[in-house]
């Protein structure tokens, strides 16, 4: 099982190794998969299921900003920001997870 980190910002989410590389062999076309087809629902849970994600955001801290670990809220946020026309219910974590990997997806492709 690899380790990847989805990093959130208010409007965007970005997909990299846990040493901050771009994704490379079959994390990479695990990821491609979410894309593949018109119903992409399958293809996102089995990436869930195959690497551990670290869901991770940066807020202000004290002061400072700090790099974290997101909440669902966090996750809810970023998915209402970027999907605002749809009519998911992102209150629901796996259905917010599920938007981000695609999300992500999209992003490399």
């Amino acid at each position: 099982m690899s380790k990847v980190i989805i990093e959130l910002l208010s409007e965007d989410a970005t997909i990299c190794t846990s040493r901050g590389n771009p994704l490379r062999g079959a994390t990479l076309r695990d990821l491609k998969d979410c894309n593949a087809s018109g119903d992409c629902e399958n293809a996102c849970r089995a990436f869930i299921a195959k690497h551990k994600i670290e869901w991770r955001t940066v807020k202000m801290i004290n002061a400072s900003y700090k790099n974290v670990l997101a909440s669902p809220f966090d996750k809810m946020a970023v998915c209402e920001n970027i999907y605002f026309d749809s009519s998911a219910n992102f209150e629901n974590e796996d259905t917010a997870n599920l938007y981000l990997i695609w999300y992500c997806a999209g992003q490399i492709e």
